[in-house]
């Protein structure tokens, strides 16, 4: 059985201060089955793998930054602007989404010959 956990951490200038830095932990796991339990003769090789991963975006730039915002006929016929006085979003988080994987793989004889097979059994990704 074999057991792998890694983690990276992020900072985005463009976010605001307060949700700059971002964590990605990812957990994988593979056993090899055909190690613990007697395989029929064909079956050479029998594993499973998963994993689970947390991904996160930050959001652009551009969407976040301050942006002036125009009123028509503010005075009679004349326009005005105004800029604000608090960024958008200080309090943005980026969008986090997690995924998980679990896939079966196998080794088998045949005439002679070699057949790997992998079958995806489930793939989730849910976002936040």
């Amino acid at each position: 059985m074999f057991f792998d956990a890694t983690g990276r951490n992020d900072w985005n200038s463009a976010q605001p201060e307060s949700s700059r830095s971002f964590f990605y932990p990812s957990l994988g796991s593979s056993v090899v089955v055909s190690e613990l339990v007697k395989m029929p003769t064909v079956i050479d090789m029998f594993k499973l793998r998963g994993s689970w991963t947390l991904f996160k975006n930050a959001f652009d730039p551009f969407a976040i930054n301050k942006t002036f915002s125009t009123t028509t006929s503010a005075w009679n016929t004349l326009n005005s602007a105004s800029y604000p006085s608090k960024l958008i979003g200080e309090h943005l988080l980026p969008s986090t989404q997690r995924t998980g994987k679990l896939v079966q793989q196998a080794t088998y004889w045949v005439n002679d010959y070699i057949s790997m097979l992998h079958i995806m059994i489930s793939t989730i990704t849910t976002d936040r």
